[in-house]
């Protein structure tokens, strides 16, 4: 009971880290390719994590048994995180995570299928229902752009498979590991991309920029941890909180004022997230989810 607690706790941490780190990353891309901002982001965040793997030298996190696995993930990652920012760039920051909900959907349906977490009918009920609270959300079809449309369809299917391998291979693995592989890995990637869209950052970028990479880093962190300490099912409807970030950012920096529509989806995923912990919360000693 006690590290399923701490296990939502760190995904909303994490969440609340990532809100962040998107809305920074749109301000970048207003002035830089968005392929140049997952460079840096990146290699940023190995920059910084390089003296915490000096100090746990003995943890060897650089090393593994299951490359092949690491290297899935890594390169699916990056294949989410470019759909993820394209979303970013051509819709509305709440609008492009409203969207990113979705992958709740495609989580735990590999987590039940695939890992044998088997979910219960009050579960299946309140992702139902959180989905019913993101369609309420969504703007008229008019105002969506097509390629963030499809960009960000295409990213909530991914990231639901990478989030049930960070899962298994969070059994084995240390988040050293897994952190240090996907840094790596999404580097070397958008590398090879940035000779053609390369834009000198002036002095005063850099800041931001190295304040992504820290973003990312405790983002990371604090979401392989979670999704190590309770099943899929037990975190996905919690999934739904990144929006109220995503509201708040969007408030903050682009005046955006919720509708009752709004105001309406939210208050419905909210009830999602307390219908799939009530169980738990009444019976602590209850086993399974």
């Amino acid at each position: 009971m006690e590290n399923r607690i701490r296990a939502v706790l760190l995904y909303i941490l994490s969440l609340g880290l990532l809100s962040t780190l998107f809305a920074l990353s749109k301000l970048l891309m207003e002035q830089f390719n968005l392929f140049q901002v997952i460079f840096f982001r990146n290699i940023m965040a190995l920059i910084c994590i390089t003296p915490l793997l000096i100090w746990q030298v003995k943890a060897r996190p650089w090393r593994s048994k299951r490359i092949r696995a690491h290297l899935r993930r890594g390169f699916w990652g990056f294949i989410n995180i470019t759909l993820i920012y394209m979303a970013i760039k051509h819709l509305p920051l709440a609008l492009a995570l409203t969207f990113r909900q979705l992958e709740a959907f495609s989580w735990m349906l590999f987590g039940h299928y695939w890992y044998g977490e088997r979910a219960k009918p009050h579960q299946w009920l309140a992702l139902v229902l959180g989905g019913i609270g993101v369609l309420v959300l969504l703007q008229p079809a008019l105002a969506i752009n097509p390629i963030g449309l499809v960009a960000s369809l295409a990213a909530a299917l991914t990231g639901g498979l990478i989030r049930a391998w960070s899962r298994d291979l969070s059994k084995t693995e240390r988040s050293t590991t897994i952190i240090t592989m996907n840094f790596a890995q999404w580097s070397i990637l958008s590398a090879m991309i940035l000779p053609w869209v390369w834009q000198a950052p002036a002095w005063g970028d850099w800041i931001p920029l190295m304040g992504a990479g820290l973003l990312l880093i405790a983002a990371q962190w604090t979401m392989t941890e979670a999704v190590g300490k309770a099943p899929a099912s037990f975190l996905a409807p919690w999934r739904y909180s990144e929006l109220v970030f995503a509201a708040l950012w969007g408030y903050a920096i682009w005046h955006e004022q919720p509708s009752p529509t709004t105001t309406l989806g939210a208050l419905i995923i909210v009830a999602a997230g307390l219908l799939a912990s009530w169980p738990i919360a009444n019976n602590p000693n209850k086993k399974g989810w």
